[in-house]
């Protein structure tokens, strides 16, 4: 059986138990974070620190220290036997005697709920896969920078790529792509000039730490607004996240893109990431 993370213990996950008043179950009054971890050590962790001590302070949940995620996920991987895996840290606001809207100012302890999952090794993610997308109105709320638990506007987008057979759905907004329901997108126009949605006021997505290592990486890469038909009329396009990495999208709404095929842009990209998960993995075997 799964074993947990739950406020401070581990437990099999059939027997963890959240109080029926905690604000994330009532609210969504909360913060994730997922982290990819290739033979035991994490991708860019301080980049998931980062963004998770980011999403507390904006939603002013205090109480839990975000770097703890460091060592508490490499002891949850060692109780599920577990390598080559992802961590899930749920961070709600805590749990209070009444449901208000209005949270106590203070007083509350957060929950910490942490689970794991297997997934592929290094030595298996040598390719990028090839996937279909959908296009979705974005209709989700305007902070989608936080990393926030109220999910329902992917969970809709998802089913309804779903019932395509579609891997993600792209959303979009006022005419312009702002991201995937889970992932980030890019696109490489006629010219060959590859392209990513910006992540600033004005389109307010998520800071994906995937698409940071690629644009920190030793590529040319564009920051701009992606316009609808730019996507469709794109000779690759492709999808960035923490548990795929990168996905190639041969098609949207049953259009092909590009080939239909994995494009050279895109194993370019997909070498440079490898490249760069290399280093970072290397470096936090040396630290450890």
């Amino acid at each position: 059986m799964m074993q947990v993370y739950l406020n401070g213990s581990f437990v099999d996950s059939a027997t963890a138990m959240v109080p029926a008043m905690d604000r994330g179950f009532l609210f969504g009054d909360g913060v994730y974070e997922v982290v990819r971890y290739f033979d035991g050590r994490p991708v860019d962790l301080d980049g998931h620190v980062e963004r998770l001590r980011w999403g507390l302070d904006q939603l002013e949940i205090r109480g839990f220290d975000a770097p703890d995620i460091g060592p508490l996920g490499s002891t949850l991987l060692t109780h599920n036997r577990l390598k080559d895996a992802a961590t899930y840290w749920h961070v709600t606001r805590g749990t209070e005697p009444i449901r208000s809207h209005v949270p106590a100012v203070t007083g509350l302890t957060p929950t910490v709920f942490g689970f794991c999952w297997q997934l592929p090794p290094l030595s298996e993610s040598q390719n990028p896969q090839a996937v279909e997308a959908r296009l979705y109105p974005d209709v989700r709320w305007a902070r989608c920078d936080i990393k926030s638990l109220n999910l329902m506007g992917s969970v809709l987008a998802k089913m309804e790529a779903a019932k395509y057979d579609a891997a993600e759905a792209i959303l979009h907004r006022d005419g312009f792509v702002t991201e995937g329901s889970t992932t980030n997108v890019w696109i490489v126009n006629e010219a060959g000039t590859v392209i990513t949605p910006p992540t600033d006021e004005g389109n307010p997505i998520l800071h994906g730490i995937t698409r940071k290592m690629l644009i920190g990486a030793d590529v040319d890469v564009q920051v701009r607004p992606v316009p609808i038909d730019a996507l469709m009329s794109a000779q690759e396009v492709m999808l960035t996240s923490t548990t795929r990495l990168m996905v190639a999208v041969t098609a949207v709404d049953g259009i092909q893109i590009g080939d239909g095929r994995v494009g050279p842009v895109c194993r370019r990209l997909y070498d440079a990431l490898l490249r760069v998960v290399i280093n970072d993995t290397s470096a936090s075997a040396a630290t450890t």
